[in-house]
């Protein structure tokens, strides 16, 4: 967590899931509401992506229970794809 640039405690409002372009993965969407900040900029959401998801009968398996799930996140920025 040392290399982290951002670390919150948080609340999992939604999930969705994605393609990528070339449709060959699928990416699920997960936006939490920050509740507390522990390191980096103080946000009120976040959105993290994370491989895999359903999307129809197509899936890759994670699990997608996001009902009152709370979330502590420690994340180092990432170059965009």
């Amino acid at each position: 967590m040392k290399k982290a640039d951002l670390i919150v405690i948080g609340t999992v409002t939604s999930m969705t899931c994605k393609w990528d372009k070339n449709k060959k993965d699928i990416y699920a969407y997960i936006a939490i509401k920050c509740d507390d900040w522990l390191k980096g900029k103080r946000l009120n959401k976040i959105t993290i992506k994370s491989w895999g998801g359903e999307i129809g009968d197509k899936g890759i398996s994670v699990s997608t229970a996001i009902d009152s799930i709370k979330a502590i996140v420690a994340k180092k920025k990432v170059k965009s794809e």
